[in-house]
């Protein structure tokens, strides 16, 4: 049987591994995997930060198993100042191309403006119509030092649960030392004692050693 595609669409390269790293680890038996980062996270920093994160992204993927990876080219951290259907057509275009069965993006509980826009853009490029029959199922995922930080906003509230094995984590674990600018010491929310600290967590909510949680945007049952 050939497998299905899955796409995550982020905001920067880092949400990837942070969102899903784990899951995206496990679901590549199953599924082709594409990442579309709306930005290349480096429009801030100086061109040899964003020649790093290019080369991150490269070993990222063979990590975690992307098997490929589009840039939206968008402004990092003032995605706020492109007009939202630019971003809608963006995601659009990338999603007719993959024909994705499972969508993974970030929740819209986030404090990172680039991740709530993320958000609203995708939903409003996969309205469930007949185009995109192909689509059943999209998830949010939470992002450490973003997610739990927005502490006006409704919380993320998870109702999926996917089971991570020890080697899973290790996986992402060592993908997100990829991106070691990322990366702060604990107590910092990302830091890598927090990785395990959050996927223990959300493992013991469900009964399972280790899981990474989402919310369901919506699921189509054919």
């Amino acid at each position: 049987m050939s497998k299905k595609n899955l796409l995550v669409v982020c905001s920067h390269p880092d949400d990837e591994v942070l969102g899903c790293g784990a899951t995206l680890s496990k679901f590549n038996k199953i599924y082709n995997i594409h990442c579309l980062y709306l930005t290349n996270g480096g429009t801030n920093r100086p061109n040899s930060a964003i020649k790093k994160n290019i080369k991150s992204i490269k070993r990222v993927k063979k990590i975690i198993g992307i098997n490929q990876t589009y840039n939206g080219g968008l402004p990092d951290n003032e995605i706020d100042k492109v007009s939202l259907l630019s971003v809608v057509k963006i995601i659009e275009n990338i999603v007719k191309k993959v024909k994705p069965e499972l969508i993974f993006t970030h929740t819209n509980k986030d404090l990172n403006i680039d991740h709530q826009i993320c958000n609203k853009a995708l939903i409003t490029a996969c309205r469930p119509t007949n185009t995109n029959n192909f689509l059943k199922k999209i998830f949010f995922f939470e992002i450490l030092s973003s997610t739990e930080w927005n502490f006006k906003s409704d919380k993320f509230s998870p109702e999926i649960f996917v089971k991570i094995s020890n080697l899973h984590l290790k996986a992402k674990i060592k993908a997100m030392k990829q991106y070691s600018a990322e990366l702060k010491k604990f107590p910092h929310p990302r830091s890598l004692s927090n990785i395990e600290n959050l996927a223990k967590i959300r493992g013991s909510h469900v009964g399972f050693h280790y899981a990474e949680a989402f919310e369901l945007g919506y699921e189509k049952i054919h």
